[in-house]
């Protein structure tokens, strides 16, 4: 005999989806994203990779957790090809988006690990410039072999003048995993005496 659980559909996600608190949360995260973006640089690449695969794995969970209490409406969910790729979407979707969620976390965590740091100031190239809004350019700089940006307000400047005639200097705190933490971006002439 079939329960109620098999034979319903799961509307947790739906409902999730639809609700206010998950439009708020959404919001929150990507206003502290956008906030907390650029605030650490040189953060190796494998840190990304494993936050993915812990994300991955926490949303892999959440449906399996789904699936063992709506067991039959998944099986008959899940036997259309069509719908299991529509499923690995969501995963990778649901992934991502916890990522950038926990991304605000360790960003959080990486400028506290780095405020026992003393400061360090560096003059680094420019890589490339990208005209944004009124809040500033976003210049791209080499820092330590890696390209990372700021935002600064380039003035009236050209581009190429930019690139052949400033640096980008950076007063910076080391953390953990050899990143840094940037908290202050400047643009200065290439010939201007160093700090």
């Amino acid at each position: 005999m079939k329960t109620k659980s098999d034979i319903s559909g799961d509307s947790f996600m739906i409902n999730f989806l639809n609700s206010r608190k998950f439009v708020f949360t959404l919001l929150g995260i990507v206003i502290l994203y956008m906030i907390s973006d650029e605030l650490i640089i040189n953060l190796p690449k494998w840190v990304f990779g494993v936050m993915f695969l812990i994300s991955a794995a926490i949303i892999v969970a959440v449906f399996l957790w789904r699936y063992a209490k709506y067991n039959g409406y998944y099986r008959q969910l899940l036997n259309n090809k069509l719908n299991i790729a529509a499923l690995v979407v969501v995963i990778i979707f649901c992934s991502a988006f916890l990522q950038l969620f926990m991304n605000v976390g360790i960003d959080f965590f990486l400028v506290q690990m780095s405020k026992t740091n003393s400061k360090e100031i560096y003059d680094c190239k420019i890589d490339n410039i990208q005209t944004a809004n009124r809040y500033g350019d976003k210049v791209g700089f080499v820092f330590r072999g890696q390209v990372s940006s700021g935002k600064i307000n380039t003035g009236d400047y050209k581009n190429s003048d930019l690139i052949a005639n400033f640096m980008v200097r950076i007063w910076v705190r080391k953390s953990l995993f050899g990143s840094y933490y940037l908290q202050k971006v400047q643009l200065v002439r290439k010939n201007d005496p160093p700090f």
